[in-house]
Order: C-alpha cells, then sequence, then structure tokens
C-alpha cells in the first residue's frame, strides 16, 4: 500500500464534520488547525442545515486546490435534516489510454486512543532537534500524516 500525504497531492474531502465552521468554537478551532496543516480550503459557505432555532454550516468540502473546482454548493432536501453538498471538478483532457488510479482513504476505522498511541510511540526528533524551522515543519507533516495513514483505510480504485 503507498503511504501518501494530503499535501502532496490533489485532495476533496467531504463530510459531515460536526464542527460548525460559521461559529468559533474549540471544535472549529480544531479543525481549522487540521485545514491550515494541510493547506485545505472549504468551498461550502451556505449553511447546510436550517432548523427553527439554528443554522450551521457542518457539512463540508475541503479541497487543496481551489482552482480544479468550477461548481459547489447546497442542495436543499426534504428527506434529511442535513441538507446535500456538492462540487464538480473541471473537466482535463488526459491522455488518452492513461489509466486513472484514485486512493480513497475511509476514517470509520479512526479511533482517538490509537491515533494518540501512534503519536506516542513515534521517533520525535527530527522535529524537536532540528534547526531549520521549514525541515522541522516538513518533518512534523510527514509524521502525522503518516500517523493517519496508519489508522486508516486506504482502497485503490
Amino acid at each position: 500500500m503507498n503511504r501518501t500525504h494530503f499535501s502532496e497531492y490533489e485532495t476533496f474531502i467531504m463530510g459531515d464534520f460536526n464542527s460548525d465552521i460559521s461559529t468559533t468554537n474549540s471544535y472549529h478551532s480544531s479543525l481549522k488547525q487540521f485545514m491550515n496543516m494541510f493547506d485545505l480550503k472549504p468551498i461550502i459557505t451556505d449553511f447546510t442545515r436550517i432548523c427553527k432555532t439554528s443554522s450551521t454550516v457542518k457539512v463540508l468540502v475541503l479541497i487543496s486546490d481551489v482552482s480544479k473546482v468550477s461548481q459547489s454548493g447546497v442542495i436543499h432536501t426534504s428527506f434529511s435534516d442535513h441538507f446535500m453538498t456538492y462540487c464538480t471538478r473541471k473537466i482535463t483532457n488526459p491522455f488518452i489510454g492513461k489509466q486513472l488510479l484514485l486512493t480513497v482513504r475511509s476514517m470509520k476505522t479512526y479511533t482517538k486512543k490509537n491515533f494518540q498511541f501512534s503519536l506516542l510511540s513515534t521517533e520525535w526528533k527530527s522535529v524537536l532537534l532540528s534547526d531549520n524551522v521549514n525541515e522541522a515543519w516538513y518533518n512534523l507533516k510527514t509524521i502525522l500524516s503518516y500517523s493517519i495513514c496508519l489508522l486508516i483505510q486506504c482502497n485503490s480504485v
């Protein structure tokens, strides 16, 4: 299995993050840190859930390169308390006969306990002893990406 990093490839992450990005709270702060770490940007800005007492933006589409999306938005539905979100990637003309391989990562097996264990068992010298801030930052992202990849299922399609 090829271990890749979010920041090295075009990345789309979609789902219900249970963190309202239209407000500021501790969960939102953690999500913002994750987005900044991997240079991901939210492209859904409309409310994804509207109730009598509140409106939230919890169903997100995070992407690494905004220029590759032609349209995105929210579709109001009557069969769920959340609206559907969508995005359309710009069309490119690949070479004829070129094979396309997608890697899909499922976070269903992720647990906080296993992630913490992975971080505690990691060698941190490459980050802590680095004299170069760019090198330390790259090493930190590499460690975190690798720790995440160890805990999730990766499937190629």
